[in-house]
């Protein structure tokens, strides 16, 4: 059955007991849609905690995660544990349910359907230049085996970018860190872990570069000593888009990620649902 809400448009400041809706005070309005689209929304995977009717901060944040995988295609598993990708929807972002929203929060419900991340398994061996470091630790997930890289989809194409012009240096990437697990110690890291780090949601690579016998690493670059293929290879990261951290400050020069503004609702979607995806043991799908 599909959802309607009353027909309301639904935003921060609305509360059922209040009896305001879209903004402004609705006395005609029959039952509880805050309390029904906060329940609708736990159903598909998104939870807000109690449904208590008030369209708070914490409703506006993850309707606008909603909006933003529907934009980005949301990835769905359903009531049999099959996975299917939806094509991009040209929803809003801001956390406003409007008819658009609305329709599609109503066929996923209809389709049985969660949400689930984008976070795709890439072996090590199937890349040219790339090895597991001596610190890098397999995440804990039934899919995921010895040599496996986790990661956002969106930054495999950066992943293997990254390989190939490792191999064409004759460099060998030390992989220590791509994907994240939410609350897990950093070893050996050099700057404090940011708490909205591009890690959290798989778009972010800490490697050593081993040049012959020379490991590359973050006390080399900091003394001006990385060998000139590894500095070469950092130029051209960057020439491909993405950042370098031996340019942020404090300096983490074996950082190199594919920036999300960790502030806009993107950030926000692939935190939840890629942290979600590997915490519920959903499904993480083999790169091809």
């Amino acid at each position: 059955m599909a959802v309607s809400y009353a027909g309301l448009t639904l935003r921060h400041g609305d509360h059922d007991l209040k009896r305001r809706f879209g903004g402004a005070m609705r006395r005609d309005v029959q039952g509880n849609p805050v309390a029904d689209l906060q329940r609708d929304l736990a159903q598909v995977g998104l939870s807000v905690g109690t449904p208590d009717g008030a369209f708070g901060g914490g409703t506006q944040r993850i309707l606008a995660v909603l909006q933003a995988a529907l934009r980005l295609g949301a990835q769905l598993q359903g009531p049999t544990g099959e996975r299917r990708a939806e094509e991009p929807l040209a929803a809003r972002q801001d956390g406003v349910l409007d008819a658009v929203t609305t329709a599609a929060l109503g066929r996923l419900i209809d389709a049985g359907a969660v949400l689930t991340g984008w976070l795709l398994r890439q072996p090590v061996a199937a890349l040219a230049a790339t090895r597991t470091g001596a610190g890098f630790d397999r995440l804990p997930h039934p899919d995921v085996a010895k040599g496996e890289l986790v990661l956002d989809a969106a930054f495999l194409p950066d992943l293997r970018a990254l390989d190939g012009a490792a191999a064409a240096r004759g460099l060998i990437i030390l992989v220590n860190q791509v994907f994240r697990r939410q609350g897990d110690a950093v070893s050996g890291a050099i700057v404090p872990p940011s708490t909205r780090s591009q890690h959290l949601i798989g778009h972010a690579l800490d490697l050593n570069l081993m040049d012959g016998r020379v490991v590359n690493n973050s006390a080399l670059q900091i003394a001006g000593k990385w060998t000139p293929a590894a500095k070469d290879f950092a130029a051209h990261a960057m020439g491909l888009g993405l950042r370098w951290g031996a340019k942020f400050s404090p300096t983490d020069p074996v950082h190199f990620d594919r920036r999300v503004d960790a502030g806009a609702a993107l950030w926000d979607a692939k935190f939840l649902l890629n942290q979600q995806q590997l915490r519920a043991k959903q499904p993480i799908p083999l790169a091809v």
